[in-house]
């Protein structure tokens, strides 16, 4: 069996200028926010990085989430920020037309793709994708960071594209966004590499 990864429209996906405009309707600061795009499957692992964020604003006020997208578990993933307290900091963008996802990718810094290994197929079969968003955000130039499977370790070399962690390990994911966070330059030049 061939795999070929999927890939990313480089005329469309590349790097540009964070757009002023989006900077100022979700109050983000330069090196401070984070990007999640999906469909809020039953795969994605969205209510832990909610809970990662919720532990990163205790001492980072300038942290914020923006999540793009719809779907199954966008109801429940706003209730649970607003039980753990974090609305002012996590951007429910909802549906975003394609051609304006890599403006958003753009006015982000580190970009992830969380899959929740307890999803059954996963559990049964590993994890089989090549997420088109991963490619998306490597072809704006972000650091990434991805759950921790085999696939995605081909496309995230640690440390060079970023950091694959196990999204079930809240404190591991939270330990590597706050270093990420911590290090503008490090942000830089993983950015650069990808």
């Amino acid at each position: 069996v061939l795999f070929i990864h999927t890939g990313a429209n480089p005329q469309r996906f590349k790097p540009q200028k964070s757009s002023a405009f989006l900077q100022k309707k979700y109050s983000l600061t330069p090196g401070k926010t984070l990007l999640y795009i999906g469909s809020f499957s039953p795969w994605h692992a969205c209510e832990q990085l909610l809970h990662a964020i919720a532990r990163l604003v205790k001492t980072d006020k300038q942290v914020r989430l923006l999540m793009i997208g719809h779907g199954q578990k966008y109801t429940e993933c706003v209730r649970l920020a607003e039980r753990l307290n974090i609305l002012s900091y996590v951007h429910f963008v909802g549906k975003v037309p394609l051609e304006q996802i890599p403006e958003y990718i753009n006015a982000s810094d580190i970009c992830v793709a969380l899959f929740d290994r307890h999803y059954r197929p996963f559990k049964h079969l590993g994890y089989y994708y090549s997420p088109i968003k991963v490619h998306e955000y490597k072809a704006c130039g972000k650091t990434l960071v991805v759950s921790d499977y085999p696939l995605l370790r081909e496309l995230v070399q640690e440390g060079v594209h970023g950091y694959a962690v196990d999204e079930t390990n809240i404190s591991a994911l939270t330990n590597v966004l706050s270093h990420l966070l911590a290090h503008p330059q490090l942000l830089k030049k993983i950015g650069a590499n990808n």
